[in-house]
């Protein structure tokens, strides 16, 4: 674990206080999670941009 997972550790253990959650979880539980989600989110991150994106504006 390098010392930035261990700050987002830190940092979801805090948020998890602040929303008063009834479980407890455990450092080792949100790296897991973590680990998991990161190629996910680097994959989506990775993607190619579409040339055209539609949009939209609607005024009331």
């Amino acid at each position: 674990m390098t010392p930035r997972d261990r700050e987002r550790t830190t940092d979801s253990e805090k948020k998890g206080k602040q929303l008063n959650l009834r479980q407890k979880i455990s450092a080792a539980e949100i790296s897991g999670i973590t680990d998991k989600l990161l190629p996910i989110i680097n994959e989506w991150c990775s993607r190619p941009l579409q040339s055209i994106y539609p949009i939209v504006f609607m005024i009331f």
